[in-house]
């Protein structure tokens, strides 16, 4: 108890999928995670993570987070669209995000 927590991953659930809408705060909605993104990118509609290795595809649901506890800093987070020779390692796009802990 009283030790931060970082919950990063493929959840395969979209933004309002129930099952993440528990884990993330949104404007209201009080929850126990913040998504690092939307600290940093609130109002970003090209938020696909999912490629199905399909170059140039953005379309679709954010399905890939990094999750902090409310107050975290949020230096910087993204989604990490390279490709190399037209091809995508993953069938996912990676999520970085760069956060300072608080002290508690």
């Amino acid at each position: 108890p009283g030790d931060p927590v970082i919950v990063t991953g493929d959840f395969n659930a979209g933004e309002r999928n129930p099952a993440l809408t528990a884990l993330v705060s949104s404007g209201d909605a009080a929850a126990p995670f913040v998504d690092t993104y939307r600290i940093r990118h609130p109002d970003e509609a090209v938020v696909g993570t999912f490629t199905d290795f399909k170059m140039g595809n953005t379309t679709g649901e954010k399905i890939d987070y990094v999750l902090v506890q409310p107050g975290t800093e949020v230096i910087s987070a993204e989604i990490i669209r390279a490709s190399r020779n037209n091809r995508y390692p993953s069938d996912h796009f990676p999520v970085a995000a760069t956060i300072r802990l608080m002290d508690r």
